[in-house]
């Protein structure tokens, strides 16, 4: 019999939306179907699967937000105890350029390579302050996370991993699943960036008043089905040319292959549409993308964001590239774990740097200084030392 046991399973996988966990399943090497969680107050359901070498096991949130995402781990990290990676795959907002410049496009893929909670602060009659000191950040990812990431920077690899991304993108959702996974651009939705400041509204006064009287969107316009742009008359003469975008196009490439942008990914727990807020990140944090859960899931485990573009972060946003963004964010996820290496960490949990001394019992001036440092895990379980000097004796961690 097959073992199927918690213990196995070193991958975790988290997923947000339905859609992104079907992706997700979608490119099981071996599924294994539910796996019963070690704690029985654990109220989360799991698949257990393979992905080439690894052991993983995958799980769909009760819902959106940094709360359910941070309960989710908690009780993710507690039923299965040697998670050394936590992946959390699905949608996200991006930003209409990354650092290098380069145009991000829907259904291009954001991997963080580190995660800020862009929505806690104070807020002050001067407005709302980001609360950023060190204690407050999350802190960075640990030493393997941080040189896995580094690899895809140089060409070599990074041209690797866009190809293997392309590979399972074509392989697991084309051509009998097209219609539902595939590249909606050519076709049924068209990838519009528009100038920011451009709200999303009804052009007609006999649509709606409320959008006459004032120049941001009405809730109707952002929430009802019949109004995507084309429908409202959204102004063409205000969207902005992005070279790549026109080439897809002009050659109707069917499947595009999808570009992998690395950088800091914005949590927080609101949905953004808008423009302004979305610059002032870009500005301020250096942020590519924008979602909901990374920030909850980050304490919990070493962990990687890996996901999909579905939008702009403004009020143009439509539900439309939710399924390729899914599939090209699980595509990159499955690129990535053939390049992760296997061997068990330490317990769930992201590592804090620590670098302090301590006074040897004897005391005064002629006591032995004992210095340590290195990387504690935020179970407090385990402490993975990078260095540790004792004047004379050993240190009881």
């Amino acid at each position: 019999m097959t073992d199927h046991s918690p213990d196995k399973f070193e991958i975790a996988i988290l997923c947000a939306l339905p859609r992104e966990f079907d992706a997700v399943r979608s490119l099981l090497d071996e599924d294994y179907g539910d796996i019963e969680p070690e704690n029985e107050s654990d109220p989360n359901r799991y698949i257990g699967g393979k992905i080439g070498k690894h052991e993983v096991i995958a799980s769909l949130m009760a819902d959106m937000g940094k709360k359910e995402a941070s309960s989710h781990a908690a009780h993710f990290s507690r039923s299965f105890l040697n998670i050394g990676l936590g992946l959390l795959v699905g949608v996200c907002a991006g930003a209409p350029k990354d650092q290098a410049k380069e145009d991000i496009l829907l259904g291009d893929v954001i991997i963080s390579t580190a995660v800020i909670q862009y929505d806690y602060g104070r807020e002050y009659e001067h407005g709302f302050v980001r609360k950023d000191t060190v204690s407050d950040n999350l802190p960075r990812p640990n030493t393997k996370i941080r040189a896995f990431l580094k690899n895809f920077e140089t060409e070599h690899t990074g041209l690797e991993l866009q190809q293997a991304t392309s590979k399972h993108l074509e392989r697991s959702y084309q051509p009998n699943k097209s219609e539902k996974w595939g590249y909606p651009g050519l076709e049924k939705e068209e990838d519009m960036l528009f100038e920011e400041g451009y709200t999303h509204k009804h052009t007609s006064a006999d649509d709606c008043a409320l959008c006459k009287q004032n120049p941001k969107a009405c809730e109707a316009a952002t929430k009802a089905e019949e109004t995507d742009c084309k429908s409202l008359g959204c102004d063409r003469e205000m969207l902005i040319e992005r070279q790549r975008l026109k080439t897809i196009k002009t050659d109707k490439i069917k499947q595009p292959i999808p570009m992998l942008h690395l950088g800091v990914i914005a949590s927080g727990d609101h949905v953004i549409k808008s423009s302004s807020l979305r610059r002032e990140l870009i500005k301020n944090e250096k942020v590519i993308g924008f979602e909901m859960e990374g920030a909850g899931v980050w304490d919990t485990f070493p962990t990687i964001v890996i996901k999909g573009v579905c939008d702009y972060a403004d009020s143009h946003k439509n539900k439309g590239w939710q399924r390729y963004a899914s599939a090209t964010a699980a595509s990159c996820m499955k690129a990535m774990l053939e390049k992760w290496s296997v061997g068990r960490q330490a317990r769930g949990g992201t590592q804090s740097s620590v670098h302090t001394q301590t006074q040897s019992p004897s005391g005064g001036a002629g006591g032995q200084v004992n210095h340590f440092s290195g990387n504690f895990h935020n179970s407090g379980q385990s402490f993975i030392g990078s260095q540790i000097n004792s004047g004379g004796g050993p240190i009881n961690l």
